[in-house]
């Protein structure tokens, strides 16, 4: 988890499963939602963190900044997406 982040390797399948259970047994949990997302994205599974996000960018009681934070996230993890396929083909 946390003290994790900056090892070397990180996140590796192990830490990848750590936050994919933190999440399903906390998914009300902004925080843990964010982190594994973020663990998720840095392993360049940005699906996965894609879909960790969205519920946090559609929460009406996180707060404008938060929200748009979160969306912004998500954005650019989808712009990220987009890219990779188009490079794909």
């Amino acid at each position: 988890g946390r003290s994790r982040r900056t090892a070397e390797g990180y996140p590796d399948e192990n830490d990848l499963a750590t936050w994919a259970l933190a999440a399903q047994l906390a998914p009300q949990v902004a925080a843990v939602r964010w982190e594994a997302a973020e663990a998720f994205s840095r392993a360049g599974q940005n699906e996965t963190a894609i879909a960790l996000l969205i519920p946090l960018a559609n929460d009406p009681h996180g707060g404008m900044q938060q929200r748009e934070r979160w969306r912004v996230s998500v954005g650019q993890d989808r712009g990220a997406i987009l890219e990779k396929r188009r490079n794909e083909f």
